[in-house]
């Protein structure tokens, strides 16, 4: 038992980098404006999870989002925060982060109209 546990100590990290979850995807931001915060959540969940960007998000510009390999749910929630105060952020809610590999946002401001088409 003692040699179990070494031996997932020192592989664990090693072993951890290589695992992926079913959840992963690329962001990208095709609005024409930057994205300040991103935040993505079980839609079980009541609050939102911390902020996936490390940064702002320009326009054309992607980021990955990676998940635990042990997260697990059904439906997922997402938040965009735009760096202009003014504009309210945006919520889509429950869609399955499972069927898709991309998620690109799109904005159109001159009819208010936000989506995300799947790449």
């Amino acid at each position: 038992m003692r040699y179990l546990l070494l031996f997932l100590l020192l592989c664990g990290p090693a072993a951890a980098k290589k695992t992926t979850s079913p959840y992963d995807f690329t962001l990208v931001n095709q609005t024409g404006y930057t994205l300040k915060e991103v935040y993505v959540s079980p839609s079980s969940y009541r609050w939102w999870d911390h902020n996936v960007l490390g940064s702002p998000l320009p326009d054309k510009k992607s980021v990955p989002i990676h998940f635990l390999p042990l997260t697990i749910a059904t439906s997922w929630d997402l938040k965009v925060v735009w760096t202009k105060p003014e504009w309210e952020p945006l919520e889509w809610k429950g869609f399955n982060l499972a069927s898709l590999e991309k998620l690109v946002i799109r904005c159109d401001r001159k009819t208010g109209r936000t989506w995300f088409t799947r790449g």
